[in-house]
């Protein structure tokens, strides 16, 4: 299942390139080498920590202290090249991850996070990440997960979830869709509750509202103890305000 799909650095240069048509400028071309530059480190970390590719500390099999102290989990999306540590917000810079990787340095694709108020034990969890145009970089490959043959292609994967100290939880992938989004990548009206007790109620609304969602969303959401979330932007074009939102469920499988 958790096969390794990441994209070269040539092929993904290749890709941004036939992307923008070979029109690129010399300040694009820059950017997208840095963005690869990132994007390298990211991986050099996802395979130095475990054997389990991104384990932040599983027992028996790589080193948790290598992640920097603000990584607060690791999700892979199996099927795509999604796998990244997840960071959380600064109080008091909360757009601080669109623009800086999980290092501190300034980055285009940033680095996936949580808001700052928010735990990795809560029932809802959104986790918000770059959709980088024409690259497989970051969210981008669940950018369009809203539309019903996108989703199609994604509903049969796990989404993995590991925080430091705990067994990794395998998530199914139950809706996805097109909301109103905010400044800093933010989502309009669609924070997820902390407790337990309101999560089917959140569920059910979102999959009511999405675009694409599974056949058997309801039982699924009647299994769910928790949900994790992907939210990055909708459209191709940098700046719009549409956000995808790409709901996960957890129903107690872990992994082995």
């Amino acid at each position: 299942m958790w096969s390794d799909r990441r994209v070269s650095s040539r092929r993904l240069l290749a890709s941004i390139l036939v992307g923008a048509g070979l029109a690129i400028s010399l300040p694009q071309l820059v950017r997208a080498i840095d963005d690869l530059g990132h994007q390298r480190r990211y991986e050099t970390l996802a395979d130095r920590v475990s054997g389990a590719r991104g384990d932040p500390g599983a027992d028996g099999g790589g080193d948790r202290d290598e992640l920097p102290g603000n990584a607060v989990a690791w999700l892979s999306l199996s099927g795509t090249p999604i796998d990244y540590p997840v960071a959380r917000e600064p109080a008091d810079d909360p757009g601080y991850f669109l623009t800086h990787d999980l290092w501190g340095e300034e980055s285009g694709i940033g680095c996936p996070y949580m808001e700052f108020d928010r735990s990795t034990e809560d029932a809802g969890i959104l986790v918000f990440g770059h959709h980088c145009s024409g690259t497989t970089l970051m969210f981008s490959p669940i950018a369009h997960a809203g539309e019903e043959r996108a989703f199609a292609g994604l509903c049969d994967e796990r989404l993995r979830w590991k925080t430091r100290g705990s067994r990794g939880k395998l998530l199914v992938p139950l809706c996805a869709l097109t909301v109103d989004g905010e400044g800093n990548g933010k989502v309009v009206g669609c924070s997820p509750p902390k407790d337990t007790g309101e999560l089917q109620a959140w569920l059910i609304r979102l999959a009511r509202d999405a675009g694409a969602r599974r056949a058997d969303w309801e039982e699924l959401i009647g299994r769910t103890r928790c949900a994790v979330s992907l939210v990055t932007c909708s459209s191709d074009v940098p700046g719009q305000r549409e956000r995808t939102i790409f709901v996960c469920c957890w129903t107690g499988e872990t992994e082995s």
